[in-house]
């Protein structure tokens, strides 16, 4: 009988009551905040003295790790717009390993720490290299072809995902949970409206279209409205809508009166994504995890362009596992029946008496 991945697992290099910070750890990946973020949560679990990150030296890596209070040092690899089985994207890989090695060497950290993508791989290569503990973190259903490259190098492989944990060797793979950037259990939902400056009383509409599918769900949000005033009268919608549209959405609400609250970026989205009765998100493997630990029923619309086909396997995975609370709707659906969006979410939407008697308790809690 095939073995199936252990389900006890301790989230990878997390510091037990007791123990003794540990001096150098390292972490590897990058050319997406989705595998920094990880990372540096599972670093700062981790509880190290120094911090060594290895990323690409694109502007998005250099923006979150330079200068972030917890890494030691960061060393950005010369693997911004590689094409790898290009020859001298083979080059800059090589060169990328011989940087990494000489680093690992100087530094001799207990373990590294990864993510996957392509900009860990080097730095792997050079850890398994000199003997040094490689703990693989997946957090995708369907893992990338990084992971599987890096997957016989690993010590430990851990998975978000329970049926992931069947595409790696089992003797060495478990399952773990999400690395979540905040505690859930430590956010009240009265509290956060306050705090945020929400209505109290109503119903409140969170859509995350994220930086790549953004311009996809703000023209669905916009046709949604259009065609149910009544649905838009009830709510107060928060959206994060990508780079260069906050101005443009924010002021298409206010000429049709809906309350809303529209902002490009903020630091303090899992905030605003536990004061919301129903969340509308793309399928990143941070957003899913996120709404799933908040308990807020959620309606999730994968992104499906060429280096995105992981969402489609992360939306079904976590419907699966949270059947009552997540809802995938694909985008050729909404563009086949326009009011399948509406529909979904008069189901999903609490009732004006359930939201009225949520926000009290909320506020009871509270004073």
């Amino acid at each position: 009988m095939k073995k199936q991945p252990r389900t006890n697992c301790t989230t990878p290099g997390r510091t037990q009551k007791g123990d003794r910070p540990k001096e150098i750890i390292c972490c590897a990946g990058g050319k997406s905040a989705g595998h920094i973020l990880p990372c540096l949560t599972l670093a700062k679990q981790a509880n190290p003295r120094h911090l060594l990150f290895f990323s690409s030296n694109s502007s998005l890596d250099m923006k979150i790790l330079q200068n972030h209070e917890l890494v030691t040092q960061h060393i950005p690899l010369p693997l911004a717009g590689i094409a790898y089985k290009h020859p001298l994207g083979m080059a800059k890989l090589l060169w990328a390993f011989c940087v990494a090695g000489y680093h690992l060497l100087k530094h001799r950290p207990s373990q590294l720490i990864t993510t996957g993508g392509l900009s860990a791989v080097p730095a792997c290569c050079a850890a398994f290299v000199l003997r040094i503990p490689i703990v693989l973190h997946e957090l995708n259903a369907t893992p990338g072809k990084a992971s599987r490259f890096l997957a016989p190098l690993a010590t430990r492989i851990t998975v978000c995902f329970p049926e992931t944990g069947k595409k790696f060797p089992q003797h060495k793979t478990c399952v773990g949970s999400y690395p979540l950037q905040f505690d859930p259990t430590s956010i009240k939902h009265g509290h956060t409206r306050q705090a945020l400056e929400l209505p109290t009383d109503a119903t409140i509409l969170c859509i995350i279209g994220g930086s790549q599918g953004s311009q996809f769900i703000n023209a669905t949000i916009r046709s949604l409205f259009e065609n149910n005033e009544i649905l838009a009268r009830r709510m107060h919608v928060i959206h994060q809508t990508g780079a260069d549209s906050a101005d443009d959405q924010r002021a298409w609400y206010a000429q049709r009166g809906i309350s809303h609250t529209v902002f490009s970026y903020t630091d303090r989205l899992h905030s605003y994504l536990a004061a919301a009765n129903l969340i509308i998100c793309r399928s990143g493997a941070g957003s899913l995890f996120e709404c799933a630990a908040l308990g807020t029923p959620f309606i999730t619309i994968p992104l499906e362009n060429v280096g995105a086909g992981h969402q489609v396997e992360n939306a079904y995975a976590m419907s699966r596992m949270h059947p009552m609370r997540c809802r995938v709707l694909r985008q050729q659906q909404l563009l086949d029946t326009p009011s399948l969006l509406a529909n979904v979410m008069r189901e999903m939407l609490p009732t004006r008496a359930e939201t009225t008697a949520t926000s009290q308790q909320g506020l009871k809690q509270v004073s």
